[in-house]
């Protein structure tokens, strides 16, 4: 037959007038097979690009997995229509199933993959944010996209992005009866208590973990009202911690000692008048808060 192709000269592209059959629509591929179909062509592809020393596992933790003795890439293969965002449900549950994995083999570096056919897009409360001027909701996707750092093991960039939304936070002209910003204030604490949790910090309670796109999420239970936010100087104290835990330096912990040092010395000096401080604890205050 190849031959005898090659005899005719066939050429697709020169039949410009083919086209494709027209048969039963009840019989073509729903959108379950098509999906089954592109998964089963990336499979071949992964299998294809496979690397000496790795194993292609179909169906293990994700759609496929490949697997090296050092490191292992779980992906997850979506034929699907429309925009994605963090928050679909589908990049969350890809997310929570990241995490597991990662957990599950802390012997490994585990990365993952995400192929789908969908448009990324962002979400429509952040394009607000930017073009609405909220500074505290967009305060609060950029706290949810260091969560997600975070997750996905990006760590450093993480703590540095979550110290940017301190830093921001402290600067908003906010009312304090304001619910919202009291539940993007505890949001984002709650995120840095987990963290901290997950970096090997032990905290005085138990903390749980928030879910994907926790911050922004605009929703809140009331009653979070009567829970009191945690003073900013204990987020940069929360921050230094895992700082120190995953041994990123002392930048974080500089500010944070500085901050303490300067509101010990503003509470000794006017907080009790009637007390009063030896002038040689007065300058190692001052010259602490001036050198860090």
């Amino acid at each position: 037959m190849n031959q005898a192709r090659r005899a005719a000269n066939f050429d697709m592209s020169s039949n410009s007038n083919l086209k494709v059959l027209i048969g039963d629509p009840a019989r073509q591929a729903p959108d379950l097979h098509k999906g089954l179909i592109y998964q089963i062509w990336r499979s071949v592809e992964a299998w294809i690009n496979l690397a000496d020393d790795e194993l292609l596992f179909l169906e293990g933790a994700e759609d496929y997995d490949v697997v090296s003795s050092t490191s292992g890439t779980a992906v997850q293969v979506k034929a699907t229509v429309g925009n994605i965002t963090l928050r679909s449900e589908a990049v969350i549950s890809a997310l929570n199933s990241f995490w597991l994995i990662k957990n599950n083999h802390q012997d490994k570096q585990i990365w993952l993959r995400f192929i789908t056919t969908s448009s990324i897009t962002t979400e429509q409360g952040q394009r607000f944010a930017k073009t609405s001027g909220s500074r505290l909701h967009e305060l609060t996707f950029l706290a949810d996209e260091a969560f997600v750092r975070w997750k996905l093991g990006e760590k450093g960039p993480a703590v540095t992005e979550l110290a940017n939304v301190v830093r921001r936070l402290e600067t908003l002209d906010a009312n304090e009866d304001d619910f919202q910003f009291h539940r993007a204030w505890k949001s984002i604490e709650q995120v840095i208590k987990w963290c901290r949790q997950d970096s090997g910090e032990i905290p005085d309670a138990e903390t749980y973990e928030p879910p994907v796109g926790f911050c922004s999420k605009p929703e809140g239970n009331e009653k979070l009202r009567d829970i009191p936010k945690a003073p900013i100087d204990f987020l940069w104290l929360f921050l230094a911690q895992i700082e120190f835990r995953l041994g990123l330096g002392r930048s974080i912990f500089d500010v944070a000692m500085k901050r303490l040092a300067s509101r010990i010395l503003l509470q000794a000096r006017f907080a009790v008048p009637s007390f009063r401080m030896p002038p040689e604890t007065v300058q190692q205050l001052e010259l602490l808060a001036r050198v860090l």
